[in-house]
């Protein structure tokens, strides 16, 4: 079983922005550093607890520049197995969709991938676009909004989660391969460990 997490850095929540619109558009944050998506930690941890129950391989994937080894490194703390950060000068100023398509590249590229996890959206530019992309290029089914999942069969290749709606909760059942967004209720993300971090 092999499950991938997309990831990325972001500015700290916590941050004040400071915008200056001379010479084009720029924001600086009064806390420089960055940290990983709030969204993706569950991500993270759901893709840690199926770990823990059906063995397996965790991978966090990054399409980003330098700053995205944060969220990687993270990531790794909480217990995901490698890392893999995408980068090209090309990918300057790409929009969701063109990460979208170098991040189904890197996962076909690793081959026998089973689930593709993510947060909803990203907190700085809240589109939620990237996973839906992903999973187009990839042509696997997009389960979003997930607050459950029920039962995964990684080897009959079926997956059954539950989604929160506006209207209510809706139950879906999926094959294999997935790309799977999930919202906070999914579960509570646990601390990096000191051997994670090392790690």
């Amino acid at each position: 079983m092999h499950i991938v997490v997309l990831t990325r850095s972001v500015p700290d929540t916590a941050a004040l922005p400071t915008v200056d619109a001379a010479g084009g558009v720029t924001a600086t944050w009064d806390i420089p550093e960055p940290v990983i998506n709030p969204w993706d930690e569950y991500a993270v941890e759901e893709a840690v607890l199926l770990k823990e129950a059906h063995g397996g391989v965790v991978t966090a994937l990054a399409v980003g520049p330098d700053d995205d080894g944060i969220a990687l490194r993270y990531a790794v703390s909480m217990g995901c197995d490698t890392a893999l950060r995408v980068w090209d000068a090309g990918l300057a100023g790409a929009d969701a969709f063109g990460l979208a398509r170098a991040a189904a590249a890197a996962v076909r590229r690793l081959g026998g991938v089973d689930l593709v996890l993510a947060g909803k959206e990203a907190v700085d530019l809240n589109t939620g676009a990237v996973h839906l992309g992903v999973a187009r290029a990839l042509g696997w089914p997009a389960l979003t909004l997930v607050d459950d999942i029920v039962g995964v069969d990684f080897g009959a290749g079926k997956i059954t989660v539950v989604r929160a709606l506006e209207q209510g909760r809706q139950t879906i059942r999926a094959p294999l391969p997935a790309v799977v967004s999930v919202v906070k209720a999914i579960n509570e993300p646990r601390y990096p460990t000191f051997a994670g971090m090392r790690k």
